[in-house]
């Protein structure tokens, strides 16, 4: 798989991240949960993160800047899939 060929399919992941971003961030349900609260935070910080080097179209960069968020992405995920019936 080629670099821009990887960033068109982690744009669509992305895309649906924020969409579970936007949902959580204003879930009445998180407001008062911490660990809960991360989740939209972090996603919101990761996905800003790239945005300047796919608008400069480096998508070397791009991959790279979001190599560095994976760990931090794979935490919230974790906590989402345990607490997410209880919110959803």
């Amino acid at each position: 798989m080629t670099t821009d060929e990887a960033v068109a399919r982690l744009e669509v992941i992305l895309a649906h991240l924020w969409m579970i971003r936007t949902f959580l961030k204003h879930a009445d349900e998180i407001q008062e949960d911490e660990e809960l609260l991360d989740v939209p935070r972090t996603l919101f910080d990761s996905i800003r993160a790239v945005e300047p080097a796919y608008l400069r179209g480096d998508y070397v960069d791009y991959v790279r800047r979001l190599k560095g968020k994976l760990s931090k992405i794979r935490r919230v995920a974790e906590i989402f899939a345990r607490e997410h019936q209880r919110v959803s």
